[in-house]
């Protein structure tokens, strides 16, 4: 049975997007799953299915069906992921690069979620038959830290954290080129590329987008970045980073040329290896969804990012620090 949620829009509450009064009426639901929700039709005004950017009059009636979890399909696979710390609520892992999150178009195996039904005991639903436990995501081509849930509950807690930005990320980054500055702060709205259907791009009028970047140490043609992302935009620090004229080693979408820079060199072949590219997940802090205490997790750098770094003259004691 699908739950309900009636909320009667309110003259304080009259004039907010849908979304966001729903978010603040229904303290259970984040503003993502309510989003979700909105888009699957299960949200009525006065009756009417509305969008996400309805603004709300006084007296209006919205309901919220919530509908039964779909049982999970997915065959569970011993695919050997790194688990990190575990407990009734949640899993942090360290997701090896080349392994997809979730199934998706071509993908029916081999992911991260196959990899935690079997690991875990259980996982939270929310995210539905393809999804379940996942609160957020990194790139295929992306290796290291990555938070599921283990309930609904600590799901949607979880996902709140990410929604309103509570949550801090920081990724470790090899880029081609040596950057003459030591901190960049980029504040630069990411939308769909407008030519270019399968990549992101800088576009004035897309969704704000804000990453701090720091210079850990440069060596031969190569640097090592530390990027903390402050939004959540889609292929983001690599966006943010080729528009600097640095991209990151090995992305064939943003920067497919940089390979070139170092055709017949070690690094050249070590690149030619990584099914992905030199873009790590290093660390994840946050608050316990039902302990409320602060919790911090690390991940070191793959063996083959650090290999491409000791081949561009930067030592271990650099790129730990």
């Amino acid at each position: 049975m699908s739950v309900e949620h009636c909320v009667h829009v309110t003259g304080d509450r009259a004039g907010q997007r849908l979304d966001r009064m729903l978010c603040e009426a229904i303290a259970e639901l984040s503003r993502a799953r309510i989003q979700s929700l909105i888009e699957e039709g299960c949200v009525t005004v006065n009756g009417m299915a509305a969008k996400a950017s309805y603004r709300g009059r006084e007296g209006d009636v919205a309901v919220v069906s919530v509908p039964d979890v779909r049982p999970v399909d997915l065959v569970p696979e011993n695919l050997g992921v790194p688990i990190l710390y575990e407990d009734d609520d949640l899993v942090v892992v360290d997701k090896p690069r080349g392994m997809a999150v979730h199934p998706g178009a071509g993908v029916d195996h081999g992911t991260l979620v196959h990899a935690l039904m079997f690991q875990c005991q259980n996982l939270s639903g929310i995210g539905g038959q393809l999804r379940p436990g996942i609160v957020h995501r990194l790139d295929r081509g992306t290796s290291g830290i990555m938070l599921a849930a283990k309930n609904d509950a600590a799901h949607e807690r979880l996902a709140r954290q990410f929604a309103e930005r509570r949550i801090r990320k920081e990724y470790r980054a090899i880029v081609a080129g040596a950057p003459t500055w030591s901190e960049m702060d980029v504040d630069a709205p990411i939308a769909r590329h407008p030519s270019e259907r399968k990549k992101m791009g800088i576009v004035p009028t897309g969704r704000n987008a804000r990453t701090l970047f720091r210079v850990m140490a440069s060596g031969d043609r190569i640097a090592l970045i530390s990027a903390r992302p402050f939004t959540g935009r889609t292929h983001q620090i690599r966006v943010h980073l080729v528009s600097l004229g640095f991209p990151v080693l090995g992305d064939t979408v943003y920067g497919k040329n940089a390979a070139d820079r170092f055709r017949g060199t070690e690094i050249g072949i070590r690149l030619k290896r990584i099914d992905g590219f030199c873009l790590h997940a290093r660390s994840l802090e946050f608050r316990h969804p039902v302990g409320l205490h602060e919790m911090r997790f690390e991940a070191r750098m793959p063996d083959d990012m650090n290999g491409i770094l000791m081949c561009g003259g930067i030592n271990e004691e650099e790129w730990e620090k």
